[in-house]
């Protein structure tokens, strides 16, 4: 797997996943992990890491990126860029979170 999008539906007061994953084949060429758990954020991106997955995007709120920094971070080798910049240089695996949370502009 290239790209994993992980997708928390509760974010930002909730988005719904079919429509999400239909916007998400349009813009990109990624596969689709929605979240139904606290906690499996995290997991998602640890298996996506151990399975070799050239890049992370997390669709959430702080929380959702918090899981998923963390599982990328332990995982090694991640290179995090949000709206702002660079936020940490590690090579190898690109990160990203759009804002989707409940003060974002989605």
């Amino acid at each position: 797997m290239e790209t994993l999008v992980i997708l928390n539906p509760t974010a930002g007061g909730g988005v719904d996943p079919a429509a999400f994953r239909r916007h998400l084949r349009r813009t990109l060429e990624a596969e689709l992990a929605v979240t139904g758990a606290p906690g499996e954020a995290g997991e998602l991106a640890s298996a996506a890491a151990r399975a070799g997955c050239q890049c992370v995007v997390a669709a959430g709120g702080d929380g959702t990126v918090a899981e998923v920094a963390s599982a990328l971070y332990r995982a090694g080798g991640t290179t995090w860029r949000g709206l702002s910049g660079s936020l940490c240089e590690r090579p190898k695996r690109p990160a990203s979170w759009p804002p989707a949370g409940r003060g974002s502009w989605t």
